[in-house]
């Protein structure tokens, strides 16, 4: 089963507090009777660069690499705090096409916080 839950942020709750700001939310989610083992939490599409790319390799030991170092010339932040990640979704012979995401660190640090707290 799915459920939503939609709350506005109190305007004397800090959000860049991530101990405050996950406490809070762990206990609406408690009182909306949703358990927290399931829930997702999104991030802000300014936080986050999103790319399809098809890169000249079909080896499972260069994609990794491959898929970095071109981000890296995509990204709208600065490419020494990005963590970046990426799955196949096709593979050619010579070619594999990717989802490459990257997010700032302090971002997801952000986000690590504030759920360890809910």
């Amino acid at each position: 089963m799915r459920k939503t839950l939609s709350e506005r942020i109190p305007d004397d709750l800090d959000v860049d507090d991530a101990s405050a700001l996950g406490a809070w939310l762990g206990r609406r989610l408690h009182q909306a009777g949703m358990p927290l083992d399931s829930a997702i939490l999104a991030l802000p599409r300014e936080f986050v660069a999103l790319k399809r790319l098809t890169l000249p390799t079909a080896s499972d030991v260069e994609l990794p690499e491959m898929a970095k170092l071109a981000m890296q010339r995509e990204l709208p932040f600065d490419p020494e705090t990005a963590v970046i990640d990426f799955a196949p979704v096709t593979r050619g012979v010579s070619s594999t096409t990717v989802i490459v995401v990257a997010v700032p660190r302090e971002v997801l640090d952000h986000a690590q916080r504030l759920a360890k707290a809910a």
